[in-house]
């Protein structure tokens, strides 16, 4: 593909602005190409005054490809008749004083008036002057050769601006009863023949990091050399990495890093420079060194949405100042089709300032491939992300990026393909390398995640689904008997989090108690974490599985009613993970920032293993021993010294009242200690 000339040409400003490498331009570009997406009103009534201008809200319109209409039989997307239909789309221009002029290319039946950042730039067949509204009809009736013909006009370069510009139209029909509409629209700018500084269009962007080394991408509107300067400190960059072949799409690695260390980074060329304080990563600890780790994951999240807006920034607000160590993309990362131009929108332009400071290890979604099952490295998602596949982050080498395994401290990370049907299989390659890879991870934590969820009853049903069938089928029983503790999904839009579970791979009408390890919530507050062995494969020990599929706002749907859950919300927002040594939490932060589901998993004997609370009362000659009802179950041990080989079982038999277990003895030294020990 040459990004350059297909579809949007999109650009975000990050650390670099400016590079001192100049170039000439081709004749003209074409910005926005006819087929390109746009959001779409066809509901039959006014949207607002406000339509057409950058804040308004467009999270409930539609949102498809051009050309748009009806009664033609030409229609890439088909809308619904109305009187008039309205659509916003945008385009990215790196720097538009590159151009000496703008051409737009119309396809209207049968009225049109075309807004650029809010402003009018065109009004074709309609009233020269007056507000339009909903119910405005066209001059006139707009029929063959004049309904396929182009309006064309010349834009000058003061419509535009830097960056992200909303172009907004609005179709109207000639009579409340027409037979047909159409709207399609191309955008091609004509360079200026003076020499305009190279700019970056996306990045940077962190990919692959380890304990010793990282690669960081970026993409430029021309091809210059590549320079990366960076050090420990912000007023010492005095090393460097370089590549002299001129490229648009720079990537390249940093190597010999320290473990553990904050590095500051500034991207450029040969001959020019400039930094911020922004631009900055954390390497990785030494390998197998365990250390508080912040993991955030995000799914079905590249909409555009607000709800995707405020989802990042309740993450933002909850992290404060914590960095996140690892940030998992769950797939759908890019809507509708996972092409460029929506992860530069959808991803590039939301994410600017954690993209250039937090590795992301994504994964691949439907959406990421245009729904298409084929086996393939076609997609722009491959082109975009840099995966380990040769084992360069742990793990065993892939050696493919469809599926791949790294480490980050005391914890293995497996990443997955659902999507493509050859890899859901038991036999398959994925299966195999899975295999292979769970025996040779010595890692006390695993973490397993893929887009389709093998258990879900919210947006998809993972009663009825291939994807998600095969997967609970074929593969959750790889990743059970390996050990993996904890399995992240998308794709379903909504929030789901299981029961610690184990040997469920069935219809929900087939699961039963003994498939639940632990039937508690996993809150310390609650009935308690869940309880893990820890070392070894902990083959079942039992897996809390969570779809987190409500990162974009797109909206759910389903019963949000699978028996294998404890906990299901329609509700959008984002998992955060944090594991210190053996202990993992896990918090879904909501995009207006509240939590609503919490769990623990421990594993060993830990200090912090929350046990229940005593409460000893003296009765008489009598001494009563009250706690909770937990599960697991714990018994009363008893000594009169607090030595380890001295605890000895309570015999006495314990009642059951109001939640609470009760043992009532007898006063029988004048030094007598109590604990409660969990019962294997």
């Amino acid at each position: 593909m040459n990004y350059n000339t297909t579809r949007i040409v999109v650009s975000v400003s990050l650390c670099l602005l400016v590079f001192g490498i100049c170039g000439l331009r081709a004749a003209s570009t074409t910005l926005l190409h006819f087929g390109s997406a746009w959001r779409y009103h066809d509901f039959g009534v006014d949207p607002g005054t406000n339509w057409f201008k950058g804040d308004f809200g467009d999270g409930d319109w539609s949102y498809s490809f051009s050309q748009f209409g009806w009664g033609e039989d030409d229609e890439q997307t088909e809308t619904t008749p109305a009187i008039t239909t309205y659509f916003r789309g945008f385009v990215t221009i790196a720097e538009p004083l590159a151009y000496s002029s703008f051409t737009l290319r119309l396809l209207r039946d049968d009225g049109a008036a075309v807004y650029v950042n809010g402003t009018e730039v065109l009004r074709n067949n309609l009233s020269a002057t007056g507000l339009l509204t909903y119910n405005t009809l066209a001059s006139s009736g707009v029929n063959i050769p004049q309904e396929t013909n182009y309006v064309v006009t010349n834009l000058t370069t003061s419509v535009f601006q830097q960056g992200v510009n909303l172009i907004a139209v609005e179709i109207h029909q000639a009579s409340v009863d027409s037979s047909d509409m159409s709207f399609n629209l191309e955008l091609v700018g004509t360079h200026s023949t003076n020499a305009i500084p190279t700019t970056v269009l996306r990045g940077p962007y962190l990919q692959v990091g380890t304990s010793s080394n990282i690669i960081v991408r970026w993409r430029t509107t021309s091809e210059t050399n590549t320079v990366v300067h960076y050090g420990t400190s912000l007023g010492a960059l005095n090393q460097f990495a370089s590549n002299s072949a001129p490229v648009t799409e720079h990537e390249i690695k940093l190597t010999s890093l320290l473990p553990d260390t904050k590095y500051f980074y500034a991207l450029g060329t040969s001959t020019s420079l400039v930094g911020e304080a922004g631009c900055h990563f954390v390497t990785a600890p030494a390998p197998g060194m365990a250390k508080p780790t912040r993991i955030w994951a995000i799914g079905d999240f590249g909409t555009g949405y607000a709800a995707q807006y405020n989802v990042r920034d309740a993450y933002t607000n909850f992290t404060g100042t914590r960095h996140t160590d690892a940030w998992l993309f769950l797939g759908d990362n890019a809507y509708n089709s996972g092409f460029d131009e929506e992860y530069q929108s959808y991803c590039f332009n939301v994410y600017s300032n954690e993209l250039k400071r937090m590795v992301v290890w994504p994964t691949v979604g439907n959406h990421e491939t245009a729904q298409i099952q084929a086996l393939s490295d076609d997609f722009d998602y491959y082109r975009i992300f840099t995966m380990p596949m040769a084992g360069e982050a742990g793990g065993v080498p892939s050696g493919t990026e469809h599926y791949y395994s790294y480490d980050y401290a005391n914890i293995h990370f497996i990443v997955l393909d659902s999507m493509t049907a050859i890899y859901r299989d038991t036999d398959s390659s994925m299966a195999e390398w899975l295999r292979a890879d769970l025996a040779d991870t010595t890692q006390d934590w695993i973490i397993a995640y893929f887009h389709h969820p093998p258990y879900t009853k919210g947006s998809h049903n993972s009663d009825t689904e291939s994807e998600l069938i095969e997967m609970r089928a074929q593969i959750l029983p790889i990743l059970e008997a390996g050990g993996v503790d904890l399995v992240l999904s998308g794709h379903s839009h909504c929030y789901e989090r299981s029961f610690l579970i184990d040997g469920f791979y069935g219809h929900s009408s087939t699961i039963t108690s003994s498939h639940l390890v632990n039937p508690g919530d996993g809150r310390t507050t609650g009935d308690g974490a869940y309880l893990k062995t820890a070392g070894g494969t902990n083959a079942g020990g039992g897996t809390v599985y969570v779809v987190d599929g409500s990162s974009g706002g797109q909206g759910g749907g389903g019963n949000l009613n699978h028996p294998a859950m404890f906990f299901s919300v329609l509700t959008y927002g984002s998992l955060v993970i944090d594991i210190d040594g053996l202990r993992l939490d896990a918090t879904f932060v909501t995009a207006d920032g509240t939590v609503d589901d919490t769990f623990t998993i421990l594993k060993g004997d830990l200090p912090g293993d929350p046990q229940p609370t005593m409460i000893i009362t003296r009765a008489g000659t009598n001494v009563v021993i009250r706690w909770p009802v937990s599960s697991p179950e714990y018994s009363l041990q008893s000594t009169p010294v607090l030595a380890p080989s001295q605890w000895s079982p309570v015999t006495a038999s314990a009642s059951t009242n109001g939640g609470l277990k009760t043992v009532t003895l007898p006063v029988r030294r004048t030094n007598e200690f109590f604990q409660l020990r969990r019962d294997p």
